[in-house]
């Protein structure tokens, strides 16, 4: 079975490791180099990219705009009245 690879926080920094290995294949300063590299190892092995928590709770935690939301997503300065 071939296996995945995963984004995840690693000492402060987006580590890109594949499953069951103990270091990882790459670090990163920022979330969006860590998951474009992740994206491309996970395509031409043949497997699935996939994201820790870490990565999750900050992708919620970011206004709608920033996570990249369509326009309906958005909050409307009405609602809030």
């Amino acid at each position: 079975m071939k296996k995945n690879f995963w984004v995840l926080l690693y000492q402060g920094q987006w580590a890109v490791k594949r499953e069951g290995s103990q270091t990882p294949s790459g670090v990163y300063r920022s979330l969006q180099e860590a998951i474009e590299s992740a994206k491309a190892l996970a395509r031409t092995s043949g497997v699935e990219l996939r994201l820790g928590q870490e990565v999750d709770r900050r992708a919620r935690n970011r206004a709608p705009e920033e996570r990249g939301a369509t326009f309906r997503e958005k909050r409307s300065p009405m609602a809030a009245s």
